[in-house]
């Protein structure tokens, strides 16, 4: 599957970690998946490959919703957020 650049998208999408992972995490990991390559899969979910994250999350889009991908889109680097409060997010 390609995103909207038509660049391959990686074939181990997971779920960004959840806010109650990121408050037990350590400032390292958190960085490690702000730095990763996003995906927002249907509009909503924010995803990323597990070996870019170093498989920090293993929760699949599918598995999580059971909803079937039906697009996905690359989301640039200076749209990467997050906050203790919120969690990942996007801008």
């Amino acid at each position: 599957m390609k995103d909207q650049y038509e660049n391959e998208i990686p074939g181990d999408l997971v779920l960004l970690p959840d806010l109650e992972w990121a408050a037990e995490s350590n400032l390292e990991e958190v960085e490690l998946v702000i730095k990763a390559r996003w995906y927002e899969v249907n509009g909503y979910a924010l995803c990323a490959s597990a070996e870019e994250i170093e498989h920090l999350s293993d929760a699949t889009f599918e598995d999580a919703t059971g909803e079937t991908v039906v697009s996905i889109d690359y989301m640039v680097d200076c749209l990467h957020r997050y906050s203790p409060e919120d969690g990942f997010y996007h801008a």
